[in-house]
């Protein structure tokens, strides 16, 4: 398959096996010398390692998988590499950068988005622009993540309803925080998605 439906195949298993299936489709890849598969490896596994909190390495993969999309010219492929480089700005304290990043997942989003991520970018804006203490900006990028029409695929519904939930919350607007974290772990538990119904029941507890 191609890269974004190996990315929701890895989205549906564990930690552990999610780093399995990862490691092994970037070892084959190397193996085989494929650009492309060498960078979904990247991006799996740096999704893997962002939950399990190993940033720097999750920063590591994300990066070379991004200088090789942009080597490829594939902007579609960019749009959730740069999403994800962002988040890891965001979480050690890179609010320019991640906003910089953000810009352009917007504008990639408006002519390649065919996995619906331009809700979730919105999102990820708003807590950038939080952390900028640009509230009134930041509150206009939630309305935008919450009324951007998103695909139904669980995982990715999962992940959008943890990240508009805590950009509510960053925001202080405390219905739609806890409303977005039931609707995550809602997903998460009817889907088996372990880590994210500890992740929600994490969020519903600091709202």
């Amino acid at each position: 398959g191609d890269q974004r439906s190996t990315a929701r195949l890895v989205g549906v298993g564990e930690r552990p096996s999610k780093l399995a299936i990862a490691d092994r489709s970037l070892a084959q890849a190397r193996e085989m010398n494929h650009q492309l598969g060498i960078s979904l490896g990247l991006f799996c596994r740096a999704l893997v390692l962002t939950d399990l909190g190993r940033m720097a390495e999750a920063t590591e993969h994300g990066d070379e998988a991004l200088q090789i999309l942009e080597r490829l010219g594939d902007p579609e492929d960019e749009l959730p590499t740069r999403i994800l480089l962002a988040r890891l700005a965001l979480e050690r304290g890179d609010h320019a950068s991640a906003l910089a990043t953000l810009d352009v997942c917007v504008e990639l989003a408006q002519r390649y988005d065919a996995e619906g991520f331009l809700p979730l970018a919105h999102a990820w804006r708003c807590c950038a622009l939080v952390a900028a203490d640009r509230a009134p900006e930041a509150r206009e990028a939630l309305e935008l993540a919450l009324t951007t029409p998103a695909r139904p695929w669980p995982y990715q519904q999962t992940r959008l309803a943890l990240s508009l939930s805590r950009a509510a919350r960053l925001l202080g607007d405390r219905d739609i925080a806890i409303a977005q974290a039931e609707r995550a772990l809602e997903i998460a538990e009817r889907c088996g998605f372990r880590y994210y119904v500890l992740l929600a029941r994490i969020f519903l507890l600091r709202v």
